[in-house]
């Protein structure tokens, strides 16, 4: 049987029984976004919604998975071009141009 390897957790990962309260008070917005599409991915799979809403939060968990996609791809970019946040700032030098 096949294993699946494992990895370090990254900032945007959503631990297994986070809550949708306790992803908000991380700060983080790509762990929020996850733990509200598990939550209503859950609701809706287990049938705990009321047929009115379905279409609702239907189209509410599509947009949740754009903007997660759009946030990873964001965070992609930025590390794959260095973290500009660790960079030391210099005295302009006129001379050296």
């Amino acid at each position: 049987m096949a294993r699946k390897s494992l990895r370090v957790a990254g900032p945007g990962d959503v631990p297994r029984n986070m809550t949708i309260a306790e992803a908000a008070e991380t700060g983080d917005r790509l762990t929020l976004l996850k733990s509200m599409r598990k939550s209503i991915a859950e609701a809706l799979t287990e049938g705990e919604v009321h047929p009115r809403d379905m279409a609702a939060l239907t189209k509410r968990i599509a947009d949740i998975a754009r903007e997660i996609e759009e946030l990873e791809t964001v965070q992609a970019t930025a590390s794959a071009q260095g973290d500009a946040s660790n960079v030391r700032d210099v005295k302009f030098n006129a001379a050296a141009i």
